[in-house]
């Protein structure tokens, strides 16, 4: 019925069997990554509609794609055609549009593609298409650890490979985390993506907001052996799976040893106030792995570099000295 190089076309068979084979769920979870309903937003690969209809029912400037044309035909009839001008039929990797987006957002997409031309092409459509200063959600199955391939379950590729996916094709990933959100995915890889070279900062004083927020958090965290523990092995385990880059964020190890080490009473020469705001820069570092955040009205208000950058302007002294007392009593250990 498709041609070799046609395979994700499938797709048309599965929406006229099983139509209604999703749920709403994810919609709040991207949701909490468009800034303003005045954002040009793109559905890359909306299927039946399940997240593009529900965020046009709340007033986003939404558009929606998708290879199949019975996937676009449902996404009509369950709305009346009311949104008629807001669905259509795409072929991303033959395809283009005149049109760029603030905003795109690709749910479970990029699996099915299975050939690294067809990935490319993927890469390639969204670079294309978002505005110099726009971002992109993008989910994918997988732990951020495996790679595997076949026709029936698709592509996927771990956090290295897909690193690498994005440089040869000019897009960096400015968040990726491990999310259990996705319905009827166990493990999804969760990417914020960018155009290489683009800048996207909050404003120095929204980062001390953002580190002052957490400093309630930190303080149960501080006061509860069970918490701390918790919070130590997340910690650990971020560090696995997303490594830390860029001066400021490799900061990230020292100030976890820091934590670990007045957790263990091993180190207390530290202003209550100084680890109170360690803790909470983590926390704010950490948070995406494990949960969908409350409220985030920006993609600025996840960049964790500015927020850590607003914490070691407070204690860089502090982090110095135990850093000091740290090697020093290594060497010691050593000998």
């Amino acid at each position: 019925m498709f041609g070799k190089n046609e395979y994700y076309k499938s797709y048309d068979l599965k929406y006229k069997n099983n139509p209604e084979s999703f749920s709403n769920e994810i919609t709040p979870f991207i949701e909490k990554y468009i800034r303003n309903k005045d954002d040009v937003i793109l559905d890359l690969g909306c299927g039946e509609g399940r997240d593009a209809i529900n965020l046009l029912n709340k007033g986003y400037n939404v558009y929606a794609c998708d290879v199949s044309k019975e996937a676009i035909k449902i996404c009509n009839d369950k709305t009346g055609n009311k949104y008629k001008n807001r669905f259509f039929r795409l072929d991303l990797i033959k395809d283009k549009l005149i049109y760029k987006y603030d905003f795109i957002y690709s749910v479970s997409v990029l699996d099915i593609f299975i050939t690294n031309k067809h990935r490319d092409r993927f890469y390639n459509f969204i670079y294309d298409h978002l505005k110099d200063n726009g971002y992109a959600l993008i989910t994918v199955s997988g732990d951020g650890k495996s790679n595997e391939s076949s026709e029936s379950t698709g592509k996927i590729v771990n956090w290295k490979g897909i690193r690498k996916e994005l440089k040869k094709n000019n897009l960096e990933m400015i968040k990726g985390y491990i999310s259990h959100k996705v319905p009827g995915i166990d493990n999804s890889m969760c990417l914020i993506i960018k155009k290489t070279g683009d800048e996207v900062f909050i404003s120095e004083k929204e980062a001390y907001k953002e580190l002052n927020k957490g400093i309630n958090k930190a303080e149960k965290i501080l006061n509860d052996e069970d918490k701390m523990e918790d919070f130590l092995q997340r910690l650990e385990h971020k560090l696995q799976v997303v490594p830390v880059v860029g001066d400021i964020l490799s900061y990230i190890p020292v100030l976890i040893s820091l934590v670990k080490s007045y957790a263990k009473k091993e180190y207390r020469k530290i202003p209550l106030g100084s680890i109170l705001a360690i803790i909470s820069a983590l926390l704010y570092w950490l948070l995406p792995v494990d949960v969908i955040l409350d409220a985030i009205p920006g993609i600025g208000y996840i960049d964790d570099a500015a927020v850590v950058a607003a914490c070691i302007n407070l204690v860089e002294n502090d982090v110095e000295e135990y850093d000091k007392w740290r090697k020093e009593n290594n060497k010691k250990r050593e000998e």
